[in-house]
């Protein structure tokens, strides 16, 4: 990645995937792509929500065939448990993808997830805008040894440049900012 190397492209999975299967399956539609990388989020629901009866509306397509739209309600903490995997799911997943020739990362927000991709050998770890500033997740991603990426998100000019001096000061020299909305459309 850099100058003189071609545009790497990355499979923004995130959290659309419903649980291990389909997250298995993201990986191999980004292989199809002809992606470089797939990105996912690791989070625990249960970290995340407070009220586990806070309801979410979404649409989804009735069907692949027809452009009809079908309004969903659920609580949210049922859909971010479905797609809170474990991290034997993790590591198989990451295993996919090392056999498909893409590189694994995830945007994380805990320790115990930054722990989880060491274990299982990534290279790259994502911090999410809303976190820039949360310089002791920060300091550990930086002693990790693995490249970070930081979203900028909603973030202000200097506070990215503290990120940047916290991740340098750690000894992180492999770091990439990415200029990014903090909502997604």
């Amino acid at each position: 990645i850099g100058d003189k190397h071609p545009c790497f492209v990355t499979f923004e999975a995130g959290p659309t995937h419903d649980g291990f299967n389909t997250a298995i399956n993201l990986v191999k539609e980004a292989s199809i792509a002809g992606a470089n990388a797939i990105k996912f989020q690791i989070f625990d629901a249960d970290k995340l929500v407070a009220d586990k009866k806070q309801i979410f509306k979404y649409s989804i397509l009735k069907s692949k065939e027809s452009n009809v739209l079908e309004e969903v309600s659920e609580p949210l903490y049922d859909i971010l448990k479905r797609r809170s995997l474990t991290n034997s799911e993790w590591k198989l997943i990451k295993l996919e993808a090392d056999s498909l020739g893409l590189a694994f990362f995830a945007t994380i927000g805990f320790q115990e997830d930054l722990d989880l991709l060491v274990d299982i050998g990534c290279d790259s770890i994502k911090i999410a805008s809303a976190d820039v500033n949360y310089n002791q997740l920060l300091r550990l991603a930086a002693k990790s040894g693995m490249n970070v990426q930081l979203d900028t998100g909603n973030a202000d000019i200097e506070e990215i440049k503290n990120a940047v001096n916290i991740l340098e000061e750690e000894g992180c020299q492999s770091i990439i900012i990415h200029q990014c909305p903090s909502g997604y459309p």
